[in-house]
């Protein structure tokens, strides 16, 4: 008796999601060359952990073929022990796809962030793959000793239980997936974006997560069916999910490369219809009068009325306390938002205003009043 089904639904979904990983991996690599114009190390990566993902399908299709999701003793000798040799093959390379395409994702952090302490704990998390491959691909292929005792069960020797192999690499996959999705959590939250990029952003992670819930389902379904002593179901059902979650991680893994490609195409999508809370104004100081703005681009919008001016004296005694500071403390007045594309407008003086936005570049002049001096201090001042 056979079990047709069996057969095919290990295999049609191991076919959709790599044709849907692959769409989105040539989508990545067309943005990266027409809109970037960089192609990045983290790509490289992620084009081989595809390559993986499309030898694990051949490996599926041919498990298929020579009766893998079949009742063992429904086919010949021979046929069995091709299977068996195949599904060794096929464990090898699945656990050194899900590493490849983590590091993919880790050497997207290391472009991403260029914090200390994220590239520190990006490198910890790097140094923690490393046995976890280790031990999978070690397990995977010393799972019988001797190794031929996988296809030839008769032979004298032992064998690892397969429930826990299945529960020691799925359990070290998924602590790793959570640490590789969570690690970045804590610099995300404190950045300061518009409404709809941060609901996107939020999106993507949330989409990471859902490997992490296939991977728990798998585990819990691929259990169920070996209690049940199902060990043909239980080998279906591995294969099933393991191709959904590795082709989703390369999915996820692609996902934030792409969006150029999303603002080319809907412009109106990343933009805020609200001024955004984090939109500040620079007020003028000066210590002459003020000259005609040298308008960089766009229209010059009506400017605010001109503060009382502060001495010179004051000034650098002010910049004087302040020349140890490594920041500029960046406090001021709200103003009118002018739009995704703030105008910045420079006086011809030495002091300068200047709109901030996310996207923006904040220039420090070394002049006393804009290297360190903030906006309050002066405005004490003037008030005094």
């Amino acid at each position: 008796m056979t079990m047709p089904n069996l057969r095919w639904d290990a295999l049609t979904p191991t076919i959709i999601t790599t044709a849907l990983a692959t769409a989105v991996v040539i989508l990545r690599l067309v943005v990266r060359c027409k809109f970037v114009k960089a192609i990045g190390f983290d790509d490289f990566v992620i084009v081989v952990s595809l390559f993986l993902s499309w030898i694990v399908l051949g490996l599926t299709v041919a498990m298929v073929v020579t009766g893998f999701g079949s009742y063992a003793w429904s086919n010949p000798l021979d046929i069995r022990h091709t299977t068996a040799k195949l599904f060794l093959s096929w464990n090898v390379l699945y656990v050194v796809l899900i590493h490849v395409t983590k590091a993919s994702i880790l050497t997207q952090y290391l472009r991403i962030f260029p914090t200390r302490t994220m590239r520190r704990l990006t490198w910890l998390l790097f140094a923690t793959l490393l046995p976890s491959l280790f031990w999978g691909v070690f397990a995977s292929i010393f799972i019988c000793n001797p190794v031929k005792k996988v296809w030839r069960p008769m032979t004298p020797g032992h064998c690892l239980g397969t429930r826990t192999y299945w529960l020691s690499v799925t359990s070290v996959n998924i602590v790793l997936d959570f640490a590789v999705l969570a690690l970045p959590i804590p610099v995300i939250s404190r950045l300061k974006l518009p409404r709809r990029q941060k609901i996107a952003l939020v999106g993507v992670f949330l989409l990471g997560f859902f490997t992490c819930a296939v991977s728990i389902v798998r585990l819990v379904v691929v259990h169920n069916a070996y209690a049940r002593h199902n060990y043909t179901a239980s080998s279906a059902e591995a294969v099933t999910w393991s191709m959904v979650e590795a082709n989703v991680g390369i999915i996820c893994a692609s996902l934030l490369a792409l969006k150029p490609l999303i603002t080319f195409f809907f412009p109106q999508a990343t933009k805020e219809r609200q001024p955004p809370r984090w939109s500040l104004t620079l007020d003028t100081i000066s210590t002459m009068a003020p000259s005609e703005p040298d308008v960089e681009k766009g229209p010059v919008r009506e400017q605010p009325s001109a503060r009382p001016m502060v001495s010179d004296e004051r000034l650098e005694k002010i910049a004087e306390e302040l020349e140890d500071s490594d920041e500029l403390t960046l406090v001021g007045t709200r103003q009118s938002y002018m739009g995704s594309d703030a105008r910045r407008v420079r006086t011809k003086s030495w002091s300068e205003q200047t709109i901030l936005d996310m996207e923006g570049v904040i220039s420090r002049p070394e002049s006393a009043a804009t290297s360190p001096l903030t906006a309050h201090m002066v405005e004490e001042e003037v008030e005094a």
